[in-house]
């Protein structure tokens, strides 16, 4: 069995609201420490699976197979060996809608799409490292 790693920088850019607890706040240009997803993918032959341990405060699951599906389609991994895994940091935007924030002072959920593609990039990134190993 091969086994590869890869990282990739999630963090929002600055002024992306932020909903935590009730609260909302903005991402600001202040060192806040990077978020990232850490991939781990697996290849036995010609199956292949992928763990994405992400800076993320939870995952949904209508969230997580979106997600999941995407990565699926996109990298070309079944659905079923795809495992997402969160932090719980509350310094990242949220997935889902925030209870107790009125529904004008949500996030945009473009988010779940942005970060669909950047487990993409990650997941693309330690695919061509299997490349790299001897067969």
């Amino acid at each position: 069995m091969d086994i590869v790693f890869a990282s990739k920088d999630c963090t929002p850019p600055a002024g992306r609201t932020v909903g935590s607890g009730g609260c909302i706040f903005y991402m600001n240009e202040e060192p806040q420490g990077k978020l990232l997803a850490r991939i781990v993918m697996f290849r036995q032959n010609n199956q292949m699976a992928c763990i994405c341990s992400c800076d993320q405060k939870f995952f949904a699951h209508r969230v997580a197979d979106e997600i999941r599906e995407i990565i699926a389609k996109k990298c070309n991994i079944p659905f079923e060996n795809i495992l997402l895994a969160a932090t719980h940091t509350h310094s990242v935007p949220d997935l889902v809608p925030t209870v107790g924030i009125p529904a004008e002072d949500q996030i945009e959920f473009s988010f779940v799409a942005e970060f669909a593609e950047l487990l993409v990039e990650a997941i693309s990134k330690a695919k061509t490292r299997f490349i790299l190993l001897k067969h």
